[in-house]
C-alpha cells in the first residue's frame, strides 16, 4: 500500500472480505515515510484453503511477510477477523525466536467473547424491549431479531447490499474465500501468547441484548501472558478503517510503533482517544 523509506514496515491483515482500498487513508495518516503492507485474506482461493487450518494460513502469511522483511522485530496489526490471524502469526514468530515489537488487534474478539447472558436475562430484556417505546421502535426490534435469526442459518454474503454484483465470477470467488477463512477461524482454538498486546476497540458498541460485552480486553486476558493495553477509537466496528477515523487510528498505532505509548492509569483500562490518538478526559466523552 505504501513503500515508505526503508524503516520497519507495519504489516496489516485485513478483516472479513479483505478490503484493501480503505487502507490508503491510513497509509496517508501514518506518513509517507512509514511502510504499510497489507496481507490480504482474499488472496487465498477457497479451493486452496481446503484441508488447511489457521496455523497453516498464518505460516503462509509469514512466508510472504519475510520476503519483504526477513527478520524481526516485526510490527503486526489485524482488524476484526484479521486480528485472529496476526495473533497466530505472532505466536509462531516468537516460537522460533523472532521479536514481535507490536501486536495490535482492532476490535477483534477472543474465542467465546462476548459470552451469552443467562436465558432468564435474555427473556427479560426481550420482553422489556417489546413493552416499552412507541409502536415503530417495537416493530423495528422484532424485525431486527427476525433478520438475526435468519442469518444464523445462512453463509455471510459480502455483497448482500450490492446484489447487482453478487453473481459476477470475481464476487462469488471473493465470497467463497471469505467464508472459507471464517470457517477456518471458527474451528480454531488459539494457544497462549507471551508478550505485550495492544487492543484498539470501537468505542461505539453495537447493542446486542443477548450478550455481555463489558470486558475492555475483549476476552484476551485468559490467553495473553503480558501487558494488555486498551485504546478506544470513537467509531463503530465497521467504520474503524474509514477515512474519517484514519488520523485517530494512525495516531494510536504510531504511539506504540515508535515505542512511546501512554501508560494507562490502571492496567487494562481503556483510554478513549480523539483526533490523532490524543487521550480524552473521561468526563468529556
Amino acid at each position: 500500500v505504501q513503500p515508505g523509506d526503508g524503516r520497519p514496515p507495519l504489516f496489516f491483515v485485513s478483516g472479513y472480505g479483505g478490503e484493501i482500498v480503505m487502507f490508503r487513508d491510513l497509509a496517508r495518516e501514518l506518513g509517507e515515510d512509514q511502510p504499510l503492507v497489507v496481507l490480504d485474506t482474499t488472496a487465498f482461493r477457497a479451493e486452496d484453503l481446503e484441508g488447511l487450518e489457521l496455523p497453516d494460513v498464518a505460516a503462509r502469511m509469514i512466508e510472504d511477510m519475510r520476503r519483504i522483511q526477513p527478520n524481526g522485530p516485526y510490527h503486526l496489526c489485524g482488524f476484526s477477523l484479521g486480528g485472529k490471524f496476526v495473533y497466530e502469526m505472532a505466536r509462531q514468530l516468537r516460537k522460533v525466536g523472532e521479536s514481535v515489537d507490536l501486536l495490535a488487534l482492532l476490535d477483534c474478539f477472543a474465542p467465546g467473547y462476548p459470552p451469552r447472558r443467562p436465558l432468564g436475562q435474555r427473556l427479560a430484556m426481550h420482553l422489556r424491549a417489546l413493552t416499552t417505546g412507541d409502536l415503530r421502535s417495537r416493530i423495528r426490534y422484532v424485525s431486527d431479531r427476525i433478520a438475526w435469526l435468519r442469518s444464523l442459518g445462512s453463509e455471510r454474503n459480502l455483497f448482500e447490499h450490492a446484489p447487482e454484483l453478487a453473481d459476477m465470477a470475481i464476487a462469488r470467488a471473493m465470497n467463497e474465500s471469505a467464508n472459507a477463512m471464517m470457517a477456518i477461524w471458527e474451528r480454531h482454538e488459539p494457544g497462549p501468547y507471551s508478550g505485550p498486546l495492544l487492543i484498539v476497540r470501537a468505542a461505539i458498541r453495537e447493542d446486542l441484548p443477548g450478550v455481555i460485552d463489558n470486558d475492555p480486553r475483549l476476552g484476551w486476558s485468559a490467553l495473553v501472558d503480558g501487558p494488555i493495553r486498551v485504546r478506544d477509537l470513537q467509531s463503530t466496528h465497521n467504520d474503524m478503517l474509514a477515512a474519517e477515523h484514519a488520523e485517530a487510528l494512525a495516531g494510536i498505532l504510531l504511539e506504540y510503533f515508535q515505542g512511546n505509548p501512554p501508560m494507562p492509569a490502571e492496567a487494562g483500562t481503556g483510554e478513549p482517544v480523539g483526533q490523532a490518538g490524543r487521550t480524552l478526559d473521561r468526563a468529556s466523552g
